[in-house]
């Protein structure tokens, strides 16, 4: 089952890291990165922009992907309202991670959960991993 994390960072720079980081995982197999999308608003723009990591076969916007498949095109509309002028945030869909090694690739690393597809025992769990508390949606 593909996992759907939505994390907002108190940076327009954190969802970078954050994606950084993903991507040195799934090269080394701790992680599959089915899809992730980053939406960073740098402090002087005038919007934020939208970057991809995987684009989806057929369709170049995030609401193709299959991130936006499965969050519905207005959900993911709703979670991106939540970035705000110099924030950033990830949507990520993953499978199969080596919790142990994702944890302590994070460990530090200062977020929000916004939304996940997890029940709430598995978003508790997560969260308590990364010593994070409470979600948003």
């Amino acid at each position: 089952m593909a996992t759907l994390t939505a994390w907002k960072f108190a940076s327009a720079t954190g969802a970078d890291e954050a994606l950084e980081t993903l991507r040195d995982l799934a090269r080394r197999d701790m992680i599959d990165v089915r899809d992730a999308v980053l939406i960073s608003w740098p402090e002087g723009s005038s919007k934020p922009t939208t970057d991809r990591l995987r684009p989806a076969a057929g369709g170049d916007n995030e609401e193709g992907s299959e991130l936006g498949l499965a969050l519905g095109a207005e959900y993911f509309r709703t979670l991106s309202a939540n970035v705000t002028l110099g924030t950033s945030a990830l949507f990520a869909l993953t499978t199969e991670p080596r919790m142990h090694e994702v944890n302590e690739a994070f460990r530090g690393t200062q977020a929000e959960l916004l939304a996940t597809n997890l029940t709430p025992e598995q978003e508790e769990r997560l969260l308590g991993e990364f010593g994070l508390t409470g979600a948003t949606a």
